[in-house]
């Protein structure tokens, strides 16, 4: 890495690695960096992890679409005439 250039370093499903808080740490001390780790686990959920990488955590929870708002980004118009409401 040239140290005089921002990076950005994409980290997906990296709570598999063991101590990746590790690394992460060193990348953020040693280098102008900004990190994003995404993953499934709830560990990366948990306020255990924030800890571990003492630094500014923001934490986003993004669940999928339902089949209605998955039509709707699409542009798709559903009947819903024929649908029962429960």
């Amino acid at each position: 890495m040239i140290r005089q250039e921002k990076h950005y370093l994409f980290f997906d499903e990296i709570q598999n690695v063991n101590e990746f808080e590790l690394v992460v740490n060193s990348f953020r001390a040693t280098h102008d960096v900004s990190i994003f780790i995404t993953g499934s686990n709830s560990r990366l959920l948990s306020g255990e992890l924030a800890t571990h990488l003492s630094g500014r955590t923001v934490s986003f929870r993004i669940l999928p679409f339902n089949f209605k708002e998955f039509c709707q980004f699409h542009g798709e118009r559903i009947m819903t005439s024929s649908w029962r409401s429960t």
